[in-house]
Order: structure tokens, then C-alpha cells, then sequence
């Protein structure tokens, strides 16, 4: 008996050898088929070149020896004619046993191509797989021991109520076999096995598994499923052209159970009917806020904007307040197609301004968003929104480009006779009262007028001060024009521009006044370039 066991390991071993040698050759040849057809194409023509050569170099000389082998054959065939049966089958018999040797090596190459061809063959229609001993019972065939360990936790899970029976001499091995397809199982039936040979006392049932735990199982599976299906009856009255399902993974397995594994079907349609998470309310109190209720109850602002829309316009003491839904035992995916409005933004066109200073810009025309309508498909995990894909887009309206000035001159002291800044008085320069340096650290020029003479932008730029210093400027105003340059105006009665306004050459900015440290109606106008306070004159026409 041994020695037919260590033959039959033998025997294994040699076809594992043949197969893993086989299919060593099949990767060789499928990895360099090419080059082998190439070359084989080549030795053929090289050949077939070769002996057409040597047919026509050894013609005569292979005639003749034709002729003399057909002479040497009817000789024989004479010398065989005059002899008895049993001479001639003597003859014969020396003749093969003379001829073994050469027998033998032309025919076991072909021998051996033959047997490799079989073994490939027989282990292709084979499989490896582990077979598995459980108490020295082999109870089935599987791909790796991970199918035996899901199998050992579910056996677990199903024998929850009540205590498992285990083999007294528990003993699990695995041997790699090499077995046909067919006879390999997966976990949840090898599970089956395992609790048939436990000695349990066992039962055909459906179990319920919900993200792979067991709940238990039942012997009405089809009423089990129509509980399932009343849970999701009113999400689709609700969303008639939806696609309504369970966002849990749901099975349903027909299998060997314990008989305390197997419950009564209310039970079970009670769990999965069940919440697992009440609604979680807050009552508002004197005071409160949106901001404040997120700050005590550690309830993310947009979520509870999200679960209250209304929070923000009505909000009253004693009202109560959603932080959080309640969570049904079962998660419902509901996935539609929804259709929704989307602006377009609008692209900027750029214009050059030669008589606006570098640096300056301003908006000559608005730019008018367009509208597009947008049809998605989207997701939702118990009401909240998972995921969205768009399918398709169609523009109800197109968008309307915004136009921008820039300004491309740039002011320097050659610019003496240019319009790069105007007069900010209408005839200022014959009104000039107080020059550049007209008395010790006056820095500008003073223009004087009646009260309330329009005092205009010296050029395009944008406001940055417009402000009342009841000492010193009083009532001024800093335009800055861009390339470092800005212009001021004091004094004035009225301002009629504020910070952050862009305004024109031209544009009036204010009333004349004497405000602040003055004498008199007048314009304080300054220029200064990075900072440097430079002679308005020089500048100006």
C-alpha cells in the first residue's frame, strides 16, 4: 500500500514537472511566435535552396544508387521467394531486432513530443486548488486558504444563538491538488460544509447577509423580500421616474443553517424596518442665531443650513430646529435625472486707452452672463446628495463679452506740452494763486475759483482716498493713475466720489470749498510720482 502511495506521489510529481516544463515552452513560444515563424520561414527556403543544389550537383549519383537499391530489392525478393514461412519469418525477426537501436532513436523524440502534448492537455483541463481537511474529512476544494477563513467567520455569524459544537480533535490541513474546475467551491458553500460536519443540528434556510454581517435566516424568502420592497414603495411613489434601491450590500443565501440561526420572519422585518438613529432636535433659545446654534451643537454650519432652509429668514424662541436626521437601519439610494439652470461667465476684451495712463483700467461696457440648462444625474444616499454626473447641456442664452479700458501712456517730464493730465479747474492756468513752492514745504499748486466750482479728474484712474481731515487738506480726494502715479485734490466743499470708484479724465470728482487749512475758495493739487512729489506744471498743458 505504501509503495503504491509513493508511486502515485511519484507519478504527480512527474506530470508537475512535465506540465510546468510544458507550459514553459507554450510562454516561450506565444513571447517570441514571431521570430520562431520568421526563422522557421527562412531554414525552410535555405533548405529547400540547399538540396535543389545538391540534387543537381549529385543527379547521376543518386540515379544510380535509385537503381542499384531497386536491383538489391528484386534480388532479395528472389532469394525470399524460395524460402519456407518459417524461414521467412525468422529472417524477418533478425532483421527488426538488428534494426532496434535505430528503431528506438528515431521514435522516442516522437514518443516524447506525444506524451508533453498529453500532459499540457490534461493539466490545462485541470485547475489547482487546496483541498481542505477539516477532522480528517475532506470537505471540499478551494482557490486559497483566504475562502476558508472568510468560511470559518461566517460559520461564526451564524451560529450566534447558540454555542458551536467543534470537533473534539480539531485537525484542518491543506494540500495543494491539482482537481478539475468544477470541483472548486467558494467560501459560502465550504461554510455549508463545515457546519455539516460540526454534528449542529441544521436546517435548508435563507440567510440574510446586509454588508456582508449576518442577520439571520429564514425559511420564507420571498416574503422577507417583499418587507424589502414595501421599504422602498414610498421613495418611489415620491420619485416615480427614479431608480429606487438599497445602498447596502443585500444577499440573500440559500444554505445549511443551525436551527437557532433560523428566526421567526417578524423579527427579522422588525430589524431591518428599524432606525438605528433617531431625529435630533434643538429647541431655539432667546438669543440665538444660526452661527451660535452651529457653535453649541458642534453641527457644521452649511449642514444645518442644508437640514433647515429657512433658518436664516425665520428663527423664533421655542421653534425646533433639525441637527440630524433619523438613520434607518436600511441606507436607500434613489438616483435621477434632474434638470437645473447654470450661468455662463463671460469672457474680458481688452482695449488700449493712448490717452488713459499706463495702469489704469475701467470698465466701458458690463459684461452679461448667459444661461445654460444643465440635465444631471444624481445620487442621493438617504436624501443627501452623493454624487452628480451631467449628461447633457443646452445654452438658453449667450453670454455678452465685458469690455475693459487700459491705459498705455506713461507720464514723464518730457511730457511737459502733452494732455496726459488736464487742469483740474476750468481755466486753472490762469488762476493759479500759490505756485510749486510758493511758501516754505507747498508742494503743489492752489487754483482759486468761486465756491462750488466743479473740480475734475486730472485723468482716468481710480479712487483711493475720499476722505475729511478737519486740519491740514480737509475735505480731499488721492486718484491713482497707475505706473505710480497718482494725483490729490484738497480743500474741497463736497466730494462726490467715494474709495474703489473708477472714474475718466474730465470727470467731476468735486465742489470747490476752503476746508481744512485754508484762506480761502480754492484747489490744493498735487502730483507725485512713486511716492516723489513732483511739480504739477511740468506736467500739465
Amino acid at each position: 500500500m505504501k509503495f503504491i502511495l509513493k508511486l502515485k506521489k511519484l507519478q504527480e510529481k512527474a506530470l508537475s514537472i512535465l506540465y510546468l516544463t510544458g507550459c514553459f515552452i507554450i510562454r516561450k513560444y506565444r513571447k517570441n511566435k514571431k521570430k520562431i515563424v520568421l526563422a522557421t520561414c527562412k531554414t525552410r527556403t535555405f533548405i529547400k535552396k540547399y538540396l535543389s543544389k545538391i540534387y543537381i550537383k549529385n543527379k547521376n549519383s543518386l540515379l544510380n544508387k535509385i537503381n542499384s537499391k531497386k536491383i538489391k530489392i528484386n534480388k532479395a525478393k528472389q532469394e525470399i521467394s524460395g524460402l519456407s514461412f518459417e524461414e521467412k519469418l525468422t529472417l524477418a525477426a533478425n532483421k527488426i531486432w538488428a534494426a532496434r537501436i535505430s528503431l528506438f532513436q528515431y521514435s522516442a523524440p516522437i514518443l516524447s513530443a506525444f506524451l508533453l502534448i498529453y500532459c499540457v492537455n490534461h493539466f490545462n483541463a485541470k485547475t489547482w486548488a487546496i483541498m481542505v481537511e477539516y477532522d480528517d474529512n475532506v470537505i471540499g476544494y478551494v482557490n486559497s486558504e483566504n475562502d476558508f477563513i472568510k468560511a470559518q467567520r461566517d460559520v461564526e455569524q451564524r451560529i450566534v444563538n447558540e454555542e458551536y459544537i467543534a470537533p473534539e480533535k480539531p485537525n484542518t490541513k491543506f494540500t495543494l491538488m491539482s482537481v478539475a474546475p468544477e470541483q472548486v467551491i467558494d467560501s459560502f458553500s465550504l461554510s455549508n460544509q463545515i457546519i455539516k460536519a460540526s454534528g449542529n443540528e441544521i436546517e435548508d434556510a435563507s440567510g440574510l447577509y446586509v454588508d456582508g454581517k449576518f442577520l439571520g435566516a429564514v425559511k420564507e424568502p420571498n416574503a422577507l423580500l417583499a418587507t424589502m420592497d414595501s421599504i422602498l414603495e414610498p421613495y418611489r411613489k415620491d420619485n416615480p421616474e427614479a431608480k429606487v434601491s438599497f445602498a447596502n450590500k443585500i444577499e440573500l443565501k440559500e444554505g445549511l443553517y443551525p436551527v437557532s440561526g433560523v428566526v421567526d420572519l417578524n423579527k427579522l422585518n422588525n430589524v431591518i424596518s428599524s432606525e438605528i438613529e433617531g431625529e435630533t432636535l434643538y429647541t431655539v433659545e432667546e438669543g440665538d442665531s444660526p452661527w451660535a446654534i452651529s457653535d453649541k451643537t458642534d453641527v457644521p454650519y452649511q449642514q444645518l443650513l442644508s437640514l433647515n432652509p429657512n433658518i436664516k429668514t425665520k428663527l423664533m424662541p421655542g421653534q425646533e430646529v433639525v441637527l440630524s436626521q433619523a438613520k434607518s437601519y436600511l441606507d436607500v439610494k434613489i438616483t435621477k435625472e434632474e434638470t437645473h439652470i447654470e450661468s455662463i461667465a463671460y469672457d474680458t476684451e481688452k482695449v488700449s486707452d493712448s490717452k488713459a495712463l499706463k495702469g489704469f483700467s475701467a470698465i466701458v461696457k458690463e459684461g452679461i452672463k448667459g444661461e445654460k440648462e444643465v440635465v444631471s444625474q444624481t445620487t442621493y444616499i438617504n436624501g443627501k446628495a452623493i454624487s452628480s454626473e451631467v449628461i447633457s447641456e443646452k445654452i438658453i442664452k449667450e453670454p455678452k463679452s465685458q469690455v475693459v479700458s487700459y491705459g498705455t501712456n506713461v507720464l514723464s517730464n518730457s511730457q511737459a506740452s502733452s494732455t496726459a493730465l488736464m487742469w483740474p479747474v476750468y481755466g486753472g492756468k490762469w488762476k493759479i494763486t500759490c505756485g510749486w513752492y510758493g511758501y516754505s514745504g507747498h508742494k503743489a499748486i492752489d487754483m482759486a475759483s468761486s465756491y462750488g466750482t466743479p473740480i475734475m479728474a486730472a485723468a482716468s484712474g481710480t479712487v483711493v482716498m475720499a476722505a475729511n481731515s478737519y486740519t491740514g487738506y480737509g475735505r480731499y480726494i488721492i486718484i491713482d493713475h497707475g505706473s505710480g502715479v497718482q494725483t490729490l485734490y484738497a480743500h474741497n466743499s463736497q466730494l462726490l466720489v467715494k474709495p474703489g470708484d473708477k472714474v475718466l479724465q474730465g470727470q467731476v470728482i468735486a465742489k470747490m470749498g476752503s476746508t481744512g487749512n485754508s484762506s480761502g475758495n480754492h484747489c490744493h493739487f498735487e502730483v507725485r510720482i512713486y511716492g516723489r512729489y513732483v511739480n504739477p506744471i511740468n506736467y500739465l498743458p
